[in-house]
C-alpha cells in the first residue's frame, strides 16, 4: 500500500515534460540537423561572415520549446549564456552577432531577439516546471525594460533596437516595427503590469497605424518629437525583410485584441497585392507603391497566417499548398534556394498553422505537445 502510494504521489509532482516525448516536427528537425551546432549555435550559412546571431538562439529556443526538445533548447542556453552575456545572460544582454574566426562581431543588443529569448525562457519555465528558467528570463525582462525602452515624448515607452545607437537626435528615434510582437508584450504586461510593456504595444501599434499610408508597413521607421514618425533615414520607405514578420506576429496573434484589429485595419496592402500577383515582391516603397524584385519562398509562408486571419482562405490555400511543396523538397534534398531565414519564417507559419502552438489573447503560449500531455497524464475514470 505505501508503495503504491509512493508511486502516485511521484506520478503527480512528476514534471510533466518528464514521461512526454518530443513532438514529431519533421521541419525542426531537418532543420536542426543543419544549422544548429553540436556546442549550441545556431549557424546562417548564408551569410558572408557565417555567423550566429542572438535572433537564431532566440528563434531557435522558440522551436525547440515548440517540439518540447529541451535538450536542444539547454544546449543553446548554454551557448547563448557563455558565448553572448559572457556567462551572465539576464544581468546582461546577449550580444547580437558572433562567429568563430572572430568571437563577438557586435557586442551591441538586438531587443526583438531579447524579448523573444526572456519570453521564451519564461514560458519554458513554466512549461517544464523549471523555475530557474523563469528566473533568467525575469531578469533578462528586467534588463530590456532597464536598457532597450525609453519614453518618447508625444509617444510613449517605445523598444529601442537595441542599447545604443538608435537615439539619433535629441526627441529623434531609429524604431524597427517588427521588433514588438503583441502576443509576447502582453504577456510580459500580465506578468508585469507596473512595467512598461502595455504602453509599448501601444506606441508600437500606433507605429504601424501610422506610418503606413498604403496598406504595407516599412522595415524602419524615423520618430520625430512634434512631428510624429518620419520615413527612415538609412533605408527610407523601404518595406522588405523586416517587414514581412510585422504581417506574420499579426496573424498569429489573437484576433480579439483590440490592437490586433487596430493594425489589421490599416495593413491591408499584402491580400490587396496577393489579389492580383502570384507572390509578394522582394521590396515595396511603402510610400509610392514602387516594387522591385520576387519575395524569397519565406514570404510565402510567412503571410499565410495573415491571409487566414483575413479570412482570404482561397488564397491562404493556393499558398499554403505552395510553400509546402516548396518545403518538401528542402525535407527531402539541400535545397540551396531556402536559407536560414526562409526556414525560420516557415517554422514560424507552419507550426501555427499546423497547430503546435498559439497564443492565448493574454500572450500565453499554448502547445499541442502540453495538451497531448496532460490527456495522457489523465487519470482513468
Amino acid at each position: 500500500m505505501r508503495l503504491a502510494i509512493l508511486a502516485i504521489l511521484l506520478s503527480v509532482s512528476m514534471p510533466l515534460h518528464a514521461a512526454c516525448p518530443s513532438a514529431n516536427w519533421p521541419l525542426w528537425t531537418t532543420f536542426a540537423e543543419r544549422h544548429l551546432q553540436a556546442d549550441g549555435r545556431i549557424v546562417d550559412y548564408q551569410s558572408k561572415q557565417q555567423h550566429s546571431t542572438s535572433e537564431g538562439q532566440a528563434y531557435g529556443m522558440f522551436f525547440a520549446l515548440i517540439a518540447n526538445d529541451r535538450p536542444a533548447f539547454e544546449r543553446m542556453l548554454a551557448w547563448t549564456n557563455n558565448k553572448l552575456a559572457g556567462g551572465h545572460l539576464g544581468a546582461e544582454l546577449p550580444a547580437w552577432q558572433w562567429n568563430v574566426e572572430q568571437g563577438l562581431l557586435d557586442k551591441n543588443s538586438a531587443s526583438d531577439a531579447d524579448l523573444w529569448l526572456a519570453y521564451g525562457l519564461i514560458e519554458a519555465g513554466r512549461l517544464w516546471h523549471a523555475p530557474d528558467l523563469i528566473r533568467r528570463g525575469t531578469a533578462l525582462k528586467n534588463a530590456i525594460a532597464a536598457e532597450e525602452v525609453v519614453t518618447a515624448a508625444g509617444l510613449g515607452p517605445v523598444l529601442l533596437p537595441g542599447k545604443t545607437g538608435f537615439i539619433k537626435a535629441e526627441g529623434q528615434l531609429r524604431l524597427n516595427p517588427s521588433y514588438s510582437p503583441l502576443p509576447l508584450l502582453r504577456r510580459l504586461a500580465m506578468l508585469d503590469p507596473s512595467g512598461p510593456w502595455s504602453g509599448m504595444a501601444e506606441s508600437s501599434t500606433r507605429m504601424i497605424v501610422e506610418s503606413t499610408p498604403r496598406g504595407m508597413v516599412a522595415d524602419w521607421v524615423g520618430w520625430q518629437s512634434g512631428v510624429g514618425f518620419i520615413a527612415d533615414e538609412v533605408s527610407a520607405a523601404s518595406g522588405s525583410y523586416d517587414a514581412i514578420r510585422v504581417y506574420l506576429w499579426l496573424g498569429m496573434s489573437d484576433a480579439s485584441d483590440p490592437l490586433v484589429k487596430r493594425q489589421s485595419a490599416v495593413l491591408g496592402g499584402p491580400a490587396l497585392w496577393l489579389a492580383g500577383h502570384a507572390d509578394l515582391p522582394e521590396k515595396i516603397d511603402t510610400i509610392d507603391g514602387s516594387t522591385s524584385g520576387v519575395a524569397p519562398p519565406g514570404f510565402r509562408a510567412a503571410i499565410l497566417p495573415y491571409l487566414k486571419m483575413r479570412g482570404d482562405l482561397a488564397r491562404y490555400a493556393a499558398l499554403r499548398s505552395a510553400a509546402h511543396k516548396q518545403l518538401q523538397a528542402y525535407l527531402r534534398s539541400a535545397a540551396p534556394e531556402m536559407t536560414y531565414y526562409d526556414l525560420v519564417l516557415s517554422l514560424f507559419s507552419f507550426g501555427w498553422s499546423e497547430g503546435r502552438f498559439l497564443f492565448s489573447p493574454q500572450g500565453v503560449l499554448e502547445t499541442a505537445w502540453e495538451k497531448t500531455c496532460r490527456s495522457i497524464a489523465k487519470p482513468s475514470p
